[in-house]
């Protein structure tokens, strides 16, 4: 029931207050273990076990990605909130407004 700019305010909100620190958390408790496993060369203790320093690695890498992206939604947010409708490469909220109402006018 959120007009555009309200979605982009609690996205934003969101990313900021929630989803960065969270990513920066894990990836903040999980290094010194995956950085240990891989000075170790870590592996399953079963015969010819396989290594566990690279599964311990994605955890990281997928926190890292997921931050990332956090960040592209802030830019997109931020991009909103300043009247760009980022999925019109730059097009103005108010130009695309425009257009839409010449378009029912014209329909309607």
């Amino acid at each position: 029931r959120l007009s555009l700019k309200g979605k982009a305010i609690v996205d934003l909100v969101g990313s900021t207050v929630l989803l960065l620190p969270i990513c920066g958390v894990y990836i903040w408790f999980t290094y010194p273990p995956v950085v240990r496993s891989w000075k170790s060369l870590e592996a399953s203790p079963d015969p010819n076990g396989l290594p566990r320093y690279p599964i311990k690695t994605v955890v990281i890498a997928a926190f890292v990605l997921l931050a990332l992206q956090g960040i592209s939604e802030i830019i997109k947010n931020i991009a909103i909130l300043s009247g760009v409708d980022p999925r019109q490469s730059g097009v103005p909220l108010s130009a695309e407004r425009s257009e839409e109402q010449e378009t029912e006018q014209n329909n309607g």
